[in-house]
């Protein structure tokens, strides 16, 4: 697991780069909900509106699409 950024929505949470997947996941890139205690995968489409690299910048998609090493199904 390498933390590759930060994903704002209700809660500032870390975002990270998996090595699998899991069923209900859209992609390899995931944050830890840790009020519920679970992993989500949103989309790129919002991870590049929520989300801020590790050195604090936003991104769009094709920057973050470099770290999903699964096929992507959900544009």
């Amino acid at each position: 697991m390498r933390c590759i950024g930060t994903y704002y929505r209700d809660h500032e949470y870390l975002l990270y780069q998996i090595p699998y997947t899991k069923p209900n996941w859209i992609s390899n890139i995931v944050y830890y909900d840790t009020y519920n205690q679970f992993f989500y995968s949103p989309t790129l489409a919002n991870i590049a509106l929520y989300a801020r690299d590790i050195d604090g910048q936003k991104r769009d998609e094709s920057y973050w699409s470099q770290y999903t090493t699964l096929p992507y199904f959900a544009f």
